[in-house]
């Protein structure tokens, strides 16, 4: 999946705690995960850490075996991710992001602050320097609603961005404006009358469309079919997706292979607090 703009954008697993808290049902991987721009995952019980690894898939027969482990440089040339790892509080909040190249060297990430146990700034940091940082708002509900990107060396706005949120808060549509104002971006997310994301369409600054993805759930609410569509409504790749999962019931290893012959697999550790 294409990086988005900065906000925007697994080894075989065992899960251990370090930490007794009071338990909560899920996690959300939302803002600012590597995976936001297109899919939501809400993960059971109460996450402390999860670090994903992306690897080369080679077809096996009917099946796909785990190949190398996808460079830094692949994944650059590829518009990707590298290997990234979440940090969360005991209360589900988002402390840091943190990518690594294929040799485990730590590169950069996001760095967040939370106020009253609310997200409302974080710091886009690359090589220690931080590059950027951003500033939350929220409505009278509590629920985020706007934000502005910065460049940390000028304090300069780079980009904004305001999401109508819905009831339940859910996101609805997201309108992206560069430093001058002006609506390069829209996203508009569907939600179908359980409040599963079903699907994202992409829009240009005159509204024309840039684009679009639906996405079928297995039994699990994993994303098990994601087709892709191209500006004129015609699918032009799809995606499927199998999983093996841990004893809580998340996903420790996913096999994702399209139309386009393409082949990877993702592996997970999840940490999670007792």
């Amino acid at each position: 999946m294409k990086k988005g703009i900065a906000f925007l954008f697994a080894i075989v697993i065992i899960s251990f705690g370090c930490k007794t808290v009071k338990q909560a049902e899920y996690t959300v991987l939302g803002e600012y995960t590597p995976n936001f721009n297109w899919l939501i995952e809400k993960l059971n019980r109460r996450v402390e850490k999860l670090i994903e690894k992306c690897y080369w898939g080679v077809a096996d027969g009917d099946n796909v075996r785990k190949g190398s482990l996808i460079t830094s440089k692949e994944a650059d040339s590829l518009g990707w991710g590298y290997i990234y790892e979440l940090n969360f509080d005991a209360d589900g909040n988002l402390l840091s992001l943190k990518d690594y190249n294929e040799h485990n060297e730590y590169i950069g990430g996001w760095q967040f602050f939370t106020t009253n146990n609310r997200l409302d700034s974080a710091q886009r940091i690359w090589r220690d320097t931080v590059k950027t940082y951003d500033k939350l708002k929220y409505n009278t509900q509590g629920l985020l609603t706007e934000g502005s990107d910065y460049d940390a060396n000028t304090d300069t706005l780079m980009f904004s961005w305001i999401k109508t949120v819905s009831k339940n808060g859910d996101t609805v549509e997201y309108k992206i404006y560069d430093k001058k104002g002006a609506l390069p971006w829209k996203w508009l997310y569907l939600f179908d009358k359980k409040g599963a994301l079903i699907g994202v369409e992409y829009y240009g600054p005159d509204g024309t469309p840039k684009g679009s993805h639906r996405i079928k759930y297995n039994d699990n609410g994993l994303a098990s079919e994601v087709t892709f569509f191209d500006e004129n409504g015609k699918p032009n790749n799809v995606m499927k997706r199998t999983y093996e999962y841990d004893s809580k019931g998340n996903w420790i290893k996913m096999t994702a292979r399209n139309d386009k012959g393409e082949m990877n697999i993702h592996e997970r550790m999840i940490t999670y607090f007792r």
